[in-house]
């Protein structure tokens, strides 16, 4: 149980509003940061990927295929962790 749910349940068992109050406070401190972080995750996802296929395409024109390698494993990374916050939205829509 989460500090949030401890301040929040027993405030409402006792009927104290400054503890349900706290827990109020506490749950929404918690989503802003959980959502600052998912924000994070995305932009640097989207990053990788775009970064892992541009580098990619130029390393295979090149020849060079310890660089394309070395992109590819940067744009899956990037996807995987895109992937994660949308599945992670998609659960809370």
């Amino acid at each position: 149980m989460t500090p949030f749910r401890h301040s929040l349940t027993l405030g409402n068992l006792i009927g104290h509003e400054g503890l349900k109050n706290e827990g109020r406070q506490q749950n929404a401190e918690g989503q802003a940061q959980q959502a600052g972080g998912q924000l994070n995750d995305l932009g640097s996802g989207m990053m990788d990927r775009a970064k892992g296929s541009l580098g990619g395409a130029v390393a295979g024109l090149t020849g060079d295929n310890v660089e394309k390698a070395r992109y590819q494993a940067q744009h899956d990374q990037g996807k995987t962790l895109q992937r994660g916050v949308e599945s992670e939205l998609n659960k809370k829509a």
